[in-house]
């Protein structure tokens, strides 16, 4: 079942590539100043563990999110953004 849940702190939604993550907008707008300056790499084992830098700064996007745009999936528990 999926219910809405509202939020009391600002939310947003921050998507890194392909993945989208719910957070505060506070730590939305801290991950998004970090990757700015971060830089694409790739791990490769050819004569043992190294990185190699592919020169791309990485997709990354921030939207602000209403509370009542929050829909929490009762049957994944691990959904519950901000549940102690």
């Amino acid at each position: 079942m999926v219910t809405r849940t509202p939020k009391k702190e600002a939310m947003c939604c921050v998507t890194l590539g392909y993945q989208s993550f719910l957070m505060s907008a506070d730590d939305g707008m801290r991950l998004v100043k970090v990757m700015q300056n971060a830089i694409e790499c790739q791990e490769t084992y050819r004569d043992g563990p190294a990185f190699v830098i592919k020169q791309n700064q990485p997709d990354i996007e921030m939207k602000l999110v209403r509370p009542a745009q929050i829909i929490r999936d009762t049957a994944n528990e691990r959904l519950a953004i901000g549940d102690g």
